[in-house]
């Protein structure tokens, strides 16, 4: 179990933030959300060059995607002054993704966990497919309700 205190800050990680960490970020939040639990929910990317860039379009394209709204959020460098703190609980959609992570300075790695283990979550930005994109999306959704029952929300 995951120790997690209401006010709690989730930072969901992929490469760009712009296809896997956005969306993960939506479901989670959504369903946190509903539990009527309260706790800080957000997405950075590895990578500066994407900062401030929306979420792929493609995620319209999935039919069930389109229950989360993307379009408010941009993508925010991990290495920016104020994205993380000393509680942040980080998930990085890979292992490339975690490694990443843990090259931050002042990151506890006790705090740095894969999503969806054992795999992570399949980057669909290589294959630009609607078909790819929903792959993604039922493993970001299965992703997200095995991170909630892991969860020891207190």
């Amino acid at each position: 179990m995951i120790e997690f205190p209401r006010g709690t800050h989730v930072l969901f990680v992929c490469n760009a933030g712009i296809n896997r960490s956005p969306m993960a970020c939506a479901v989670f939040k959504a369903k946190m959300s509903a539990f009527k639990f309260d706790c800080k929910v957000e997405y950075a990317a590895l990578y500066s060059a994407f900062a401030g860039v929306t979420p792929a379009d493609m995620w319209r394209g999935v039919p069930v995607a389109r229950d989360y709204n993307l379009r408010e959020y941009r993508s925010r460098f991990i290495g920016q002054d104020g994205v993380y703190n000393e509680r942040t609980l980080f998930f990085g959609m890979d292992e490339h993704v975690v490694d990443g992570i843990r090259g931050y300075p002042r990151i506890d790695e006790v705090r740095v966990r894969l999503f969806n283990p054992p795999n992570g979550v399949f980057d669909p930005q290589s294959a630009q497919t609607g078909e790819a994109f929903a792959a993604c999306f039922t493993q970001i959704h299965t992703g997200v309700d095995k991170l909630i029952a892991s969860l020891d929300m207190q």
